[in-house]
Formats: structure tokens, C-alpha cells, sequence
């Protein structure tokens, strides 16, 4: 089976021309149908843009040797980042020894590429620069030249390479959770994916630009424990004296507890009971335990922690921030965040005010390396709460009066904003501009929520948010898809006409359909696939399958169950990804987005897929299509196949093993799986 490797890249962003041809177009940031538009398809054979110099340029690389005969681009178009200069670098400078294109900056061609074949392009390509494309610019370019066989020179796949610290802010993360036990995974996980690499006198460490934690929730008479910690709970409770009290330890110069309670003579958390008992108002009650006439001139037992502050909220939750100048995230940070917790909350005694918000700012926040791989399992044991609690507020998201709506309400349900508008895009614009989104992972959420918005505005079907949409609805009927499958002999075409009889006898309205056909042209096209006579290549019959299907769901199935029929379907895409996929090596990928385009992305509401062994099956058959008769190695695959679509669609697949003489029991399940699925 011939399988076209040419082109190469995100084919829906490509425009395929006369394959013969020796012209390729590159239009950099520009379109290439606005470019091309007045341009006739036999004057080249692909164009495409070039946006990124990495990625585009190894994909210009790899189309050209691969189709064998391009000896000439054309570059036109606006260029917003530099991508012209460096195609035209590499034709006239080449690579470097690590394959970074000469005199080029932040270029770097796949390493799959090797150097032979990256000067063989150079070698056979010319470079065009013009403004204004004509056909009669290409016209005088044309040539009847090959270099080499279309789809022989090809290199492995491009394996992307996991950088070991990924692009981020730079400075300032936050992170905010219910409990520390909850909290610290989230910032093992920072410090590891986005930290800087660097060295330290104590080894090698992966450190954050000033990390913000708040804890809202916890108690530390009732502690949500994490059995990973690196200290027990009778360690942590002898450890909290050392910054609730001023009694000092033996084996230290100091303890937090000593510069909080009794520094230079001063008590400090007396000094801010005090402060705040006169005005819950103040922003006079701050810590401080650096001392600048010793901290500041010597860098021997120097405070990580180095100020504390107290706020009042709604004047009855007090707020507390620590500063931490240098922060062991891995080794220390639990223990100081339940100590600086248990500080809060005896301030919020003696103040008679709830404990509020606790707050750790690290200016540098690390891990050492010998705890790497100590992090890096329970990074891995995290639990993710896809929806937190967004402190913004609710977005409720409705259609009204042809318009997609959103109330924002407050933690307490109150309505205290209205946005409406016609696209998603204008209210996620909207959201943005007024600051209405607290967390990434709601932000997600709304912006899916406003697609499917639009989407049902403007298909006129029901929204309802956090609920899929419905594409077979209209006007308030809703019928159903029903589809039965499997391989030759499995009696799907009887199983299919019992579902109908029993249906109809309901007073149901049933359309009954085959595939391929059920209108007059795709009928046409399924005696062709069936045909014995004819010899077709999977890939043709991809295409001719996918002709037929969409013919048949534009013209019957979608109007159907929009008027509230129910539709019985004798196969469907599932058999595509079976026969041509599986049977015929197709690449599942291909069957999956032409199968898409055909059906516009719409499934049966349940798929029976009537599972039968091979050989049975190809017994049955009294006269054979030329399907069935490819022989058994060819259905044994196609068997497979049937049941792996069970599994990529489990939510809608229901697989019925096939009961050779009792058909009826096939039925009886079918009708069961009906009733119980669709209440049918």
C-alpha cells in the first residue's frame, strides 16, 4: 500500500498546487490564500506560511527533499519575526556543528536533519524575493528538474526535548490552598518545572524569584497530615516553642522565637496585640528580625525569616505575612508554615478574631538537589482539583435575546456585574479587561463554557453550561442515532430491522439507513466500494466512504433527529476505522479527522458493535462483496479493530458477543442496553 509522505506539517495550513511543479511559495505571516488568490495552482506545487524559524524552517527542509523536485521558493508576505532572513541565512551560511543556523539568533534545525541533507537543500535551492507575486513571475521560474524521487528522502520525526526548567514569569508565583498539606506538592512542582538552575554553597539547586503562598483553612490543633513530610508530629510539635516562645536552645546562636519575643529587649508580638487592640485599622503591626547593624555585616546566622505583618480584614479575620528571604521549599518550608500558623492563631486568641489568611513569601524559593527526585515523587502523587473555588466569584453563563449573557456574582450569590455579547472572544475580552477570573483553571473552564455559547448561538440549539451541547436538537425534539457494527456475518443487518420492528411497534418514527448509501448518490458510490471488479487502495476507499457518509448525513440523518425521529444505522465511521484503519493500515489519525469533517463531528447517541469471530463470519457469507472477500488474517484485523473503537469510545459503545442460532438473544440485549442507555 503506497501511503503519501509529502507534504509534511499542519496540512490544513498548507495550499497544494501542481505536484510536478518545481515552485514552492513561502509567505512568511501572511495567509496564503490572500496571497495567492490570482495565482493558477499549476504555476507551483505548495505554499505555506513561516512563523517560527525552528520548527518552519525544518519543515520547508523536509517538504523539499521530500517531494524531490522544489528547487525554487518564492518568499513574499510580511515577516514579523525575522523567519525570511533566516531561510535566506541558511541557504547562503549553513549550520554550525550544533545545527544552529550561521549568524542566525535563537535557530536551531531539527536534529533528525543531518548536515549531508541539509547541505544537499542548500545545494539544489534557489531564493526568491519579490512583492508582488505574479503568474507571470512564476511562470519564468518553471522547470522540469528533479534532484531526487518524490518521498525517498525522509528523516525520523521530530521528538521534542523536555527542557529541564520550562519558560515562566520570571518573578512572582502564587499559590494559593485550602490546607499546607494541600499547598506544598503545588510548590514542589513550581520550583521544579519553572526554577532556575544554579549552583549554591550548598550543591546544585533549582530556585524561584519570590514564591507567594496563602493558606486559608488550616487548623494546627487539626492538621490534614501528608505522611511525606520529613518530620513527625511530636518533631513539629517540638518545634513550634522555637517561634511561639523566646526560650532558647542550647545548640543555636538564636531561635525565631527569641527575635519575636525578646530582641534587643523588645517584645514584638506584645507590641502588635497592642497596636491592634487600639485600631484594628493599623498597619503599624509588623515583625522585624533582622537587625542591620549585625545582618547586614555578617553572613554567619543570618535570618531566613526576616519580618512578619499583621492585617485586620472585615475587622474580624486577622491576616498574617511572613517574609522569608531564603526558603528550603523541600526541607523547611512545612514546618516553618505550621509554625508561623500556630503564631497566627494566638494572636488571633488574644485579639478575639477569626484566623484568616497566612501568607509565606520566599524570596528565594528552592530545592536542593539531593532532594530532586525525593520532590519529584510526591509531585507525582498530587491530586488536582480542576475547580477551585475561584474568590472572584461565579460567572453564570446564559443565551437571552439573541446574545450570549453573563451574570457575576459573589461568593454569596449576590449579582454585582452583567456582560452580553455575540462572541466569545468579546466577552473573554471583557472578563479580561475587568479582572472578573481569579485562577487559571477557571478561566479555562468560562473560556470553554463561552465557545460552546457561541457554538449553540449560532447552530439555534440549547445552552445549558457545564452540559455538553446537543447539535441534534432543535426546537425542543430530540431523536436518537442509533448505530449497529461489526465484522461480515454478525447479522447487524437483521439486528438492525428487529430494533425497527420493535421501535415502530412503540409509535416511534423510524429511519432506517445503510452505509455506505441511503441517498441516491451514495448509493452510486457503495456499488463502487463493494464492486469486486475494482481494485481500490485504502486511501481511496477513505475518501469514497467519507463522499458517501457526509451526502448522508447532511440529507437524512441530521434532518431526521432534529424533526424527533430515531435513526437506525447499518455501520458507520466506526467501520472506517476498522476496515481501512485497522485492516488496511491507514493511519488512525487521517480516519479521524476526515471522519470528523464527514460526519461534523456527530456520534450516535449508543453503538452496538456485534462481535464475531472471523472465520464464523466469512462462513456465513453466501455471496461475498469484495470486502469479504480478503480472506481471514485480513477480517482478524478488522475484528480487532472493532473492539479497539469500543474502548476509544467507551461512553457510547456496547459491545454484543454474537450467539450463533439465537439471534434473538442478541436482541433481547440490544433492547436491555436501549432501555437502560436512552430510556427507549
Amino acid at each position: 500500500m503506497f501511503e503519501p509522505k509529502y507534504p509534511k506539517g499542519h496540512l490544513n495550513k498548507l495550499i497544494i498546487g501542481n505536484t510536478k511543479n518545481n515552485i514552492g511559495i513561502c509567505t512568511l505571516w501572511s495567509p496564503p490564500q490572500h496571497i495567492i488568490k490570482n495565482i493558477k495552482n499549476d504555476l507551483f506545487a505548495i505554499a505555506g506560511q513561516l512563523v517560527t524559524k525552528n520548527q518552519g524552517i525544518s519543515a520547508i527542509i523536509r517538504n523539499c527533499l521530500l517531494h524531490g523536485a522544489i528547487t525554487d521558493i518564492v518568499i513574499t508576505g510580511t515577516d514579523l519575526t525575522g523567519t525570511k532572513q533566516a531561510l535566506k541565512n541558511l541557504i547562503a551560511k549553513g549550520i554550525d556543528e550544533n545545527h544552529k543556523i550561521i549568524e542566525t539568533e535563537n535557530t536551531q534545525i531539527e536534529k533528525e536533519i543531518p548536515l549531508e541533507a541539509i547541505n544537499f537543500f542548500r545545494k539544489n535551492i534557489t531564493i526568491h524575493e519579490t512583492d508582488n507575486i505574479t503568474n507571470e513571475f512564476l511562470g519564468d521560474l518553471c522547470k522540469n528538474q528533479r534532484y531526487a524521487n518524490e518521498n525517498e528522502i525522509d528523516f525520523p520525526e521530530h521528538e521534542i526535548e523536555i527542557p529541564r526548567t520550562f519558560p515562566s514569569e520570571g518573578i512572582l508565583y502564587n499559590i494559593r490552598e485550602k490546607y499546607i498539606t494541600d499547598a506544598w506538592p503545588e510548590i514542589l512542582l513550581k520550583v521544579r518545572r519553572f526554577g532556575e538552575l544554579k549552583p549554591s554553597r550548598h550543591g546544585e539547586m533549582q530556585e524561584l524569584h519570590q514564591l507567594s503562598v496563602e493558606i486559608t483553612d488550616e487548623d494546627t490543633h487539626n492538621i490534614k497530615w501528608n505522611e511525606d513530610f520529613t518530620f513527625s508530629k511530636e518533631e513539629l510539635e517540638n518545634y513550634y516553642p522555637q517561634v511561639c516562645t523566646k526560650n532558647p536552645l542550647s545548640d543555636v546562636e538564636y531561635t525565631y522565637g527569641q527575635r519575636i519575643f525578646d530582641y534587643l529587649g523588645v517584645d514584638q508580638i506584645n507590641y502588635v496585640i497592642d497596636v491592634l487592640k487600639k485600631d484594628l485599622s493599623s498597619r503599624y503591626a509588623y515583625i522585624s528580625l533582622w537587625n542591620p547593624s549585625i545582618d547586614s555585616i555578617s553572613h554567619k546566622d543570618q535570618p531566613c525569616l526576616t519580618a512578619l505583618n499583621f492585617l485586620v480584614k472585615d475587622r474580624d479575620k486577622l491576616n498574617m505575612s511572613a517574609w522569608i528571604r531564603s526558603n528550603d521549599m523541600w526541607g523547611a518550608w512545612p514546618s516553618n508554615a505550621f509554625a508561623l500558623r500556630r503564631l497566627q492563631e494566638n494572636v488571633a486568641k488574644n485579639l478575639n478574631l477569626k484566623v484568616g489568611s497566612l501568607v509565606t513569601n520566599s524570596m528565594s524559593a528552592h530545592i536542593y538537589s539531593n532532594c530532586f527526585e525525593n520532590a519529584d515523587e510526591l509531585i507525582k502523587k498530587r491530586k488536582m482539583n480542576y475547580l477551585k473555588k475561584d474568590q472572584k466569584g461565579d460567572l453564570v453563563i446564559f443565551l437571552s435575546e439573541n446574545k450570549i449573557n453573563i451574570l457575576h456574582k459573589d461568593r454569596g450569590g449576590n449579582e454585582i456585574g452583567h456582560y452580553e455579547g455575540n462572541t466569545a472572544k468579546k466577552l473573554m475580552n471583557q472578563i479580561s479587561l475587568n479582572k472578573l477570573i481569579g485562577t487559571t483553571s477557571h478561566a479555562m473552564d468560562i473560556g470553554m463554557e463561552l465557545q460552546k455559547a457561541e457554538i449553540a448561538l449560532e447552530k439555534g440549539i440549547e445552552y445549558k453550561q457545564d452540559q455538553k451541547l446537543n447539535f441534534l436538537t432543535s426546537g425542543g425534539k430530540k431523536g436518537y442515532y442509533i448505530m449497529i457494527e461489526g465484522g461480515e456475518g454478525c447479522g447487524k443487518d437483521y439486528q438492525a430491522d428487529l430494533l425497527a420492528d420493535y421501535l415502530k411497534q412503540k409509535e416511534l418514527e423510524i429511519i432506517s439507513i445503510r452505509e455506505p448509501g441511503g441517498t441516491k448518490e451514495s448509493e452510486e458510490i457503495r456499488k463502487v466500494l463493494l464492486n469486486k471488479d475494482y481494485e481500490l487502495s485504502p486511501i481511496t476507499e477513505l475518501f469514497l466512504y467519507q463522499a458517501a457518509r457526509r451526502d448522508l448525513n447532511d440529507k437524512i440523518i441530521i434532518p431526521s433527529i432534529e424533526q424527533g425521529k430515531i435513526v437506525i444505522s447499518k455501520r458507520g465511521f466506526p467501520s472506517t476505522y476498522a476496515y481501512q484503519g485497522f485492516g488496511g493500515g491507514l493511519d488512525l489519525k487521517i480516519i479521524k479527522r476526515e471522519s470528523e469533517l464527514a460526519t461534523q463531528g456527530i456520534k450516535p447517541d449508543i453503538l452496538f458493535i456485534l462481535d464475531i469471530n472471523p472465520e464464523l463470519g466469512l462462513n456465513k457469507e453466501i455471496n461475498p462483496d469484495r470486502f469479504a472477500a480478503k480472506g481471514q488474517e485480513y477480517h482478524k484485523k478488522v475484528n480487532q479493530g472493532y473492539l479497539e473503537v469500543a474502548k476509544m469510545l467507551p461512553e457510547i459503545s456496547v459491545v454484543i458477543p454474537y450467539q450463533d442460532g439465537n439471534p434473538q438473544a442478541m436482541h433481547e440485549e440490544i433492547r436491555h442496553h436501549l432501555k437502560e442507555r436512552l430510556g427507549i
